[in-house]
């Protein structure tokens, strides 16, 4: 069983980096690449939802699905509420619940107020989409790791008509191999963020020497210089490489974005920092993968003092930790597993973390309250084991 749960954690990292094992790929081609527009619904992006319902993308790398679970009785939970890719996250924007479905699947799939899909449009085969924004009725971004960003219309209907308006090149960030590995966005303002992570694919997705943070004026779709100075257009090169947390895109906080960047698996060379978007400029870390004791695969800021991370040790073992991040001290270690941990989310409203545990008996999501004390007696069975958790 040991076995199983480090083939699960690699079998993860692999389809999260767009690097799949054979017997993936060979279930990739049964499951069709392209996807899309067959799901149905009015020309409308679907409408913001005022539940409290949760949703959770599951997939055991073979097949994929989501279920829904009450936030106030999450035992109440409905498993395989509809069909997603194997490799496949979930995003709420603005209220609106999406599907991205990753490579070999190439699409994005929008949600009804009812989890039904309205429509699921392809990028192309093999673009391997990895985040979505929306900016207007009628615009939305679509990072795609291998490629750049795809401009989108979100209003389509179910035959995508017009669903891709352009696309906005990255190759000019991109390291020897030819590829930038367009990964997580954010909007702030009328600006666009994404990571680029640039791993060499020649050499299994290592880092390169640096990772950048592209800016995006969304009003016109062209890079912003960050540093004038230089003849070339530049992006912000962050502290650290290969910035990570892939299950719930990039955070905002107080008017900054916060970055996760996990550098080499298995080496303490990483950290969280922040980005000052009004002057466009990293600030360093403000706690490291050597304080924390792993690499950093997810996080969560609750406030200046309170903050959670799943961290992986060389051994593979996961804890989920409280840190405090004004000082980067570790305050309590609430569980250690030799499990993978793929995510965790903070429901502010209830004060309680919902963490996704992919253990190979029991996989599902487990709940800790505010004090840290987990309320769950077992985790919450989600069908499929749990991939990531997208709060309403």
């Amino acid at each position: 069983m040991r076995r199983n749960r480090v083939s699960d954690r690699l079998a993860h990292r692999r389809a999260t980096s767009g690097v799949l094992g054979l017997s993936a790929l060979a279930l990739v081609s049964a499951c069709g690449g392209g996807g899309g527009g067959d799901g149905g619904g009015d020309p409308t992006p679907p409408p913001p939802r005022e539940s409290d319902t949760a949703m959770i993308v599951t997939s055991d790398f073979q097949s994929g699905a989501y279920s829904t679970i009450p936030l106030d009785a999450p035992t109440a939970i409905s498993r395989n509420v509809g069909s997603a890719h194997a490799d496949a996250v979930g995003r709420n924007v603005g209220g609106s619940f999406y599907v991205i479905n990753r490579l070999g699947g190439d699409n994005v799939q929008a949600l009804d107020a009812n989890f039904g899909t309205v429509w699921q449009c392809s990028l192309g085969n093999g673009a391997n989409p990895h985040d979505i924004v929306i900016v207007a009725a009628d615009k939305g971004y679509v990072s795609l790791y291998d490629g750049g960003i795809a401009v989108i219309d979100p209003s389509t209907g179910a035959d995508c008509d017009g669903f891709v308006r352009s696309t906005i090149d990255l190759s000019s960030f991109a390291d020897a191999d030819g590829l930038a590995e367009t990964d997580q966005m954010a909007v702030v303002g009328d600006r666009l963020y994404v990571t680029l992570q640039r791993l060499d694919r020649d050499q299994f997705f290592a880092p390169t020497e640096a990772s950048f943070l592209a800016v995006i004026d969304t009003e016109t779709d062209e890079f912003v210089d960050v540093n004038p100075a230089t003849p070339a257009i530049d992006a912000i090169t962050l502290t650290g490489t290969n910035p990570f947390s892939e299950t719930k895109g990039l955070t905002v906080r107080s008017g900054k974005i916060v970055i996760a960047e996990i550098g080499s698996f298995g080496v303490l060379d990483g950290g969280i920092e922040t980005i000052d978007v009004a002057t466009n400029t990293p600030e360093g870390f403000f706690v490291t993968e050597e304080e924390l004791g792993g690499d950093i695969t997810d996080f969560v800021i609750v406030s200046d003092t309170r903050g959670y991370a799943i961290v992986a040790d060389a051994s593979f073992n996961n804890s989920l930790i409280r840190f405090d991040p004004s000082r980067g001290d570790v305050l309590a270690v609430l569980t250690t597993t030799s499990s993978f941990l793929p995510d965790i989310e903070y429901d502010a409203e209830r004060g309680r973390l919902l963490l996704a545990t992919r253990d190979f008996l029991a996989p599902g999501i487990r709940i800790f309250s505010s004090n840290d004390e987990e309320i769950t007696t077992e985790p919450i069975d989600t069908g499929l084991p749990p991939v990531n958790i997208v709060l309403p």
